[in-house]
């Protein structure tokens, strides 16, 4: 495959990645309470899902920008921050059924559900990751080392 290609494929991967995520943190939500929806910003902790998020795709743009030769580092970034970032979300999608973080005195007698925030944002994370692993750096791409002296 062309080294464009792979270069527009990483980066619509990392675009609908990012897309993604922004629908999740935005609109979608996390935690259904019969009609009552519970939007990210009502987990407690929920800031350390949008850090992560924010440097996942900092470290992606990156990885797309950089040089093959330099691209190892903000790849290995990307990878440990979508570890985070999915884990955040996990962490906070299985406290979706306790009330007493949403609610301070009134309790709706309604049994909780699991929103569509929490699988879109792994999802999301998912895509850029595979994006931002394909572009890591090709033996064909590695500048091969010259000892000095030596005929060129």
């Amino acid at each position: 495959m062309a080294p464009s290609i792979r270069i527009v494929l990483a980066g619509s991967a990392v675009a609908a990645g990012a897309a993604g995520n922004l629908l999740a943190i935005v609109l979608l939500p996390w935690a259904n309470y019969g009609a009552l929806e519970m939007r990210l910003d009502r987990f407690p902790g929920w800031l350390w899902h949008v850090a992560a998020v924010a440097v996942l795709y900092a470290a992606a743009a990156w990885a797309l920008l950089s040089p093959p030769a330099r691209r190892r580092v903000p790849i290995v970034i990307s990878a440990l921050a979508g570890l985070a970032a999915a884990g955040t979300a996990v962490a906070l999608a299985t406290r979706y059924d306790d009330a007493s973080l949403f609610f301070d005195w009134i309790v709706p007698a309604i049994r909780p559900v699991l929103g569509t925030g929490p699988v879109l944002a792994v999802l999301s994370v998912l895509v850029c990751l595979a994006g931002v692993g394909s572009r890591w750096p090709r033996p064909s791409e590695r500048p091969v080392p010259v000892r000095p002296g030596a005929p060129t």
